[in-house]
């Protein structure tokens, strides 16, 4: 969701959470300044939990450390870190991909979780899959990330394989967290399939946006939005626990 406006149209569509993106190309362009901004607008306007995505972190440890901060308090009720190189790509732009080193992404998730409220969940992002390198590296990153202070994971995939690797992943897994998807690519597979493979959240990326804009109706999908109810882990609202403190 970019702006309020986006997040008032979402609500009564029945997804439980919203994801806060920039509002422009999926290039990096967005600073953490720009993102607090955002997240301060859609926390004023809806209810639900904000989920919000922090791309690789905006900077060094001292610069994410602030950035998580900043976010957080501006009404974040979780980020997602991914382990993209600051000069980062959309996923669904084809070509060679580096990814920062594990012992890199495990300092920038660590500086994350100094800075973050301690309310706010952290979601550790790997694109391990998109960069070719497998699942077992996929889940490699992920235990470490996982070790080093994220409360879930989030995997992404764009091979053409149905979202096999997806699946295969979930299944490596074997619960140890929550697990986030975006299957883009995947419009084939429904809830029921990543649900049983242990995947527990999944985000429809801008699907729901360009259906509330157009139609003023979510999109005739999956119905069954995360979380599934196989894990009992859900995000709760900075707006709800505010007023429930206040």
């Amino acid at each position: 969701m970019p702006h309020g406006h986006a997040a008032h149209d979402h609500a009564p569509t029945g997804f439980p959470n919203t994801y806060a993106l920039g509002g422009l190309p999926d290039l990096g362009l967005i600073d953490s300044s720009e993102m607090a901004s955002v997240v301060r607008t859609v926390a004023r306007t809806t209810r639900h939990p904000v989920v919000v995505d922090m791309e690789s972190g905006y900077g060094g440890p001292r610069k994410v450390d602030l950035a998580a901060r900043t976010i957080s308090q501006a009404g974040a009720s979780a980020v997602c870190i991914e382990d993209n190189t600051l000069d980062k790509w959309s996923i669904l732009y084809p070509g060679e991909r580096d990814l920062a080193s594990v012992e890199e992404q495990e300092k920038c998730l660590r500086a994350t979780r100094r800075g973050l409220e301690p309310s706010c969940f952290l979601i550790a992002r790997t694109e391990a899959l998109v960069a070719g390198h497998g699942v077992a590296e996929a889940l490699n990153r992920a235990n470490r990330y996982v070790d080093a202070g994220a409360d879930a994971v989030f995997v992404q995939a764009t091979r053409p394989d149905g979202g096999e690797e997806l699946l295969e992943f979930g299944r490596g897994w074997d619960r140890r967290t929550p697990v986030f998807i975006a299957p883009t690519c995947y419009p084939a597979l429904g809830a029921e399939e990543y649900a049983r493979s242990g995947i527990t959240h999944w985000i429809f990326a801008n699907q729901p946006l360009r259906s509330v804009g157009r139609w003023k109706t979510p999109p005739n999908r999956s119905e069954k939005l995360g979380p599934a109810p196989l894990h009992n882990w859900t995000i709760r609202s900075h707006r709800c626990q505010r007023s429930e403190t206040s």
